[in-house]
């Protein structure tokens, strides 16, 4: 997150939401991305009565990939799912990553992403024009109702905003590449593919992207 206080403040209400049916437990690790808003404040003040360990790590290297990585560093679980300050998970968020690692003997997951616009849909925004804008990092991915596997030659690649990976498997191909500005998200997808780990699409594990203004006109 960086001078998103009150984006995150919802994010880590849908985060604190979360419905485990008791399988597992989970924590939430918050990177302030050199944020000189009150995102500290927020955090601390959350922290009393958040339903799971809710922790903070301050990275002054501004850019996702190093802000992703302070993360990963930090966090206990065996499993690391990853979402944004402009993302609201839905409640079955975390079991569905769950369920499908498990079920898949998934390395990597990627779920679905659907847009939140502030007000209505602009006229001109057609389907096509959506999917250019997803790749220019609107932060959507939809690749329908059906589970897809990246061994079975299917395109699994997520958006980084929803998506969920192993630690053993981040052991294996590293971190995230800080010499990138953009398509960090891409990157990682095709470093998994070329080490063969085992990448899901899972669309119930399903997020929506709050769109700002400024990205429609």
């Amino acid at each position: 997150t960086r001078n998103r206080a009150e984006s995150l403040r919802e994010t880590l209400e849908h985060l604190a939401a979360q419905q485990t049916q008791e399988q597992f437990t989970y924590e939430v690790v918050v990177v302030d991305n050199g944020s000189t808003d009150r995102t500290r404040r927020l955090v601390t003040e959350r922290r009393v009565d958040f339903p799971v360990p809710l922790r903070y790590v301050y990275e002054p290297q501004v850019g996702r990939p190093a802000a992703l990585n302070a993360g990963i560093r930090v966090a206990q679980g065996t499993m690391v799912a990853i979402t944004d300050d402009d993302v609201l998970v839905s409640p079955g968020w975390l079991s569905a990553f769950w369920s499908c690692f498990q079920q898949e003997q998934a390395d990597a997951v990627a779920g679905k992403v659907t847009p939140l616009w502030p007000a209505a849909r602009p006229a001109w925004l057609t389907g096509e024009v959506q999917g250019y804008l997803n790749q220019m990092g609107i932060g959507c991915g939809d690749r329908g109702g059906s589970r897809l596997r990246s061994w079975q030659g299917q395109h699994c690649q997520g958006v980084g905003g929803n998506m969920a990976i192993r630690r053993e498997a981040i052991g294996r191909i590293g971190l995230f590449d800080v010499r990138l500005v953009r398509g960090q998200d891409a990157e990682y997808y095709d470093r998994c593919v070329r080490s063969r780990l085992r990448v899901v699409y899972e669309p119930s594990a399903a997020a929506a992207h709050k769109i700002s203004t400024e990205r429609l006109s």
